[in-house]
């Protein structure tokens, strides 16, 4: 199975920088972790004070919904803004170029 946890910053200007650095810990905290495939940062193209992370997870089930890792990260803008965070589990997939979607494999 695998599933896609989002977690959307929002942060006040000044504090931007200083939420960058404290993302840097937790994520390096993770980097051996099997069941993650892949972290992404995205940065808003015209609000430098708005991030995107996705952290995409492969496992035999998505439990629990939220990773330690997630609840950290979105617990995080308390002081510094807002944060939206949320779990997507995968339902179809596109594997390449002129594919067709297809349900993913589920273990």
């Amino acid at each position: 199975m695998k599933w896609l946890e989002i977690i959307h910053l929002r942060t006040i200007h000044p504090q931007f920088e200083t939420v960058l650095k404290d993302l840097s810990e937790p994520i390096k905290s993770i980097e051996n972790d099997r069941t993650l495939s892949a972290l992404k940062i995205y940065r808003h193209p015209r609000l430098d004070t708005e991030v995107m992370i996705h952290l995409h997870w492969k496992g035999r089930e998505p439990a629990p919904l939220e990773s330690a890792l997630g609840l950290h990260l979105a617990n995080l803008p308390d002081e510094y803004g807002t944060a939206n965070h949320s779990v997507w589990v995968e339902w179809l997939e596109n594997k390449g170029e002129g594919k067709s979607f297809s349900k993913p494999i589920t273990s």
